[in-house]
């Protein structure tokens, strides 16, 4: 009973518009997990934002197959970073483009470690 999986799908966009990002999320050992694919949006933000809930700091936030996101989309991403989630899995390059080329996540480069 340690690892409590919980996944839902967020799209608050019409019903037969195409859908750019897949946001899923979980519990696991006792931890939120958010996980965001394809391209995050200005459009996106408020359903990742939901998908975190209410308590952002310990928040794990797995950009591993994060294609790209807009200006809003990394502020957003920044944003929770500075308020305690950990922004997990990106690549280096992704690290520069919101600005901080530390890599001090201990992830940037490797989905598996």
């Amino acid at each position: 009973m340690g690892n409590v999986r919980r996944a839902h799908w967020h799209d608050l966009r019409k019903v037969g518009t195409p859908v750019s990002v897949k946001i899923t999320c979980c519990d696991e050992n006792q931890r939120r997990v958010v996980r965001i694919d394809g391209w995050l949006t200005a459009e996106d933000v408020a359903a990742m934002e939901a998908a975190i809930e209410h308590s952002v700091r310990g928040t794990r936030i797995d950009l591993t197959d994060l294609r790209s996101a807009d200006d809003t989309g990394r502020a957003a991403l920044r944003a929770l970073e500075a308020r305690g989630a950990e922004l997990w899995g990106m690549t280096p390059y992704f690290r520069l483009l919101l600005g901080d080329g530390s890599g001090r996540d201990g992830h940037s480069d490797q989905a598996g470690d």
